[in-house]
């Protein structure tokens, strides 16, 4: 049986919310002020429902938003997450110029950006943070050779490039 509604509002004490599948056409999200963990998207996982879970900002640790329809703009709004730790925004499109503001995601130790535009800027800016020590951006395409991916690895223990498509001349870069 697939969810046909999902309805939380004002909900305090609410501490974990997963939705296995996609969200549902009807659904609504308010009022979700202490969530340490939230998975779901699909097509009827918006920008609103985006800016809902921001109400747990001082709680949230582990976000799950899969293929989502939030705006590309609106992805810049994950910065404000500062105790976030695990981000997968698999399928996803955003604006890679607004998301400088993930930058202050300080506690961030894994990120999964499969199948997304991510782009040589986002993931040197993710590189930098200083708890990451997991970064997966299989599916990617990189056309630019700006950033040291050799830098980046030091950093982290596992650097995922899978079914990513890399310009000729990265091979001599990866082998070091």
């Amino acid at each position: 049986a697939t969810l046909q509604y999902l309805y939380v509002q004002n909900a305090p004490s609410l501490s974990g919310l997963l939705c296995r599948g996609p969200l549902p056409k009807k659904s609504v999200l308010k009022g979700l002020s202490s969530l340490s963990n939230f998975a779901s998207g699909g097509s009827n996982f918006t920008q609103v429902h985006l800016e809902s879970l921001l109400a747990s900002q001082n709680c949230l640790e582990e976000l799950v938003l899969v293929e989502t329809q939030v705006a590309p703009e609106k992805w810049g709004l994950l910065g404000e997450l500062y105790k976030l730790r695990y981000l997968n925004v698999t399928g996803n499109k955003f604006d890679t110029k607004a998301l400088a503001s993930w930058s202050n995601l300080k506690e961030m130790k894994a990120i999964v950006l499969d199948d997304t535009n991510a782009d040589a800027d986002l993931v040197r800016l993710l590189g930098e943070l200083p708890q990451l020590s997991s970064m997966l951006i299989g599916g990617c395409h990189f056309d630019t050779y700006d950033w040291d991916v050799a830098k980046v690895q030091q950093s982290l223990e596992v650097l995922s490039f899978r079914g990513s498509r890399l310009n000729t001349g990265w091979s001599s870069v990866l082998k070091k």
